[in-house]
């Protein structure tokens, strides 16, 4: 089933891409199909749409600790796959910390490494960084690519600033994807709403309530919008 959808929707990527996938099933697993649907919509805008995109979701994670201030998600993409290859997957370890470890003290080849797309090792290195995330913050599988979805349907609000305030609110990642997507009840809606409202304050201490729930308002029905 993963394999399947991910390979209907490679093609926006390229053959490349849908290569190192399959070498690094186990890396990615059920999150794989998703964050090449997302990466492809970004592609589609463009590389340097995509390279923005992928740059602000590093600076996410390294502001919030999810990530070491120093990893790059290209690097972490170019680790696992060249260590799936190796015979390195999340199987072979009780814990997923093990692996992250693994992999981090992986040697690269550096003709492998040159001999992969950039474009393949970042996204292959946020499928990778979904699921640290989704680890550290113990939030449900495949919400943080759903999350970086979000992100990369709207850019334009769901800043690097605005998300790092966000997820120093929140964990419950899933409750924001949700409330995004317009499919929370009104009760678990109005308590997300209040934190996100708490988090645009401490960005922009200034701003009134009225203009942030206007632009929150804003926010949801372009995500609700693209969906459709």
């Amino acid at each position: 089933m993963i394999w399947g959808a991910f390979c209907s929707m490679a093609s926006s990527i390229g053959s490349a891409i849908s290569s190192a996938f399959s070498a690094a099933a186990s890396v990615i697993t059920s999150a794989c199909s998703n964050i090449i649907s997302v990466a492809g919509n970004v592609i589609e805008k463009g590389i340097e749409a995509f390279h923005r995109f992928a740059n602000t979701i590093e600076t996410v994670l390294q502001a919030v600790g999810v990530i070491p201030p120093q990893e790059k998600i290209e690097d972490l993409g170019d680790r696992a796959h060249q260590a799936e290859r190796a015979g390195i997957s999340p199987d072979n370890f009780p814990e997923f910390d093990e692996y992250m470890a693994a992999i981090r003290a992986f040697k690269l080849d550096p003709e492998q490494s040159k001999a992969v797309d950039p474009m393949v090792k970042l996204t292959v290195g946020l499928g990778v960084a979904s699921r640290i995330l989704e680890h550290k913050l113990d939030a449900p599988d495949g919400s943080g690519v759903e999350l970086m979805g979000l992100v990369a349907q709207n850019p334009e609000y769901l800043t690097a600033d605005r998300m790092v305030s966000i997820l120093s609110k929140t964990s419950d990642i899933a409750s924001v994807v949700e409330y995004f997507n317009g499919r929370l009840e009104p009760q678990q809606s109005l308590s997300t709403e209040k934190v996100l409202v708490a988090a645009e304050k401490s960005l922009s201490p200034n701003k009134d309530e009225r203009t942030i729930y206007a632009e929150l308002d804003s926010a949801s029905r372009t995500t609700q919008n693209l969906d459709h």
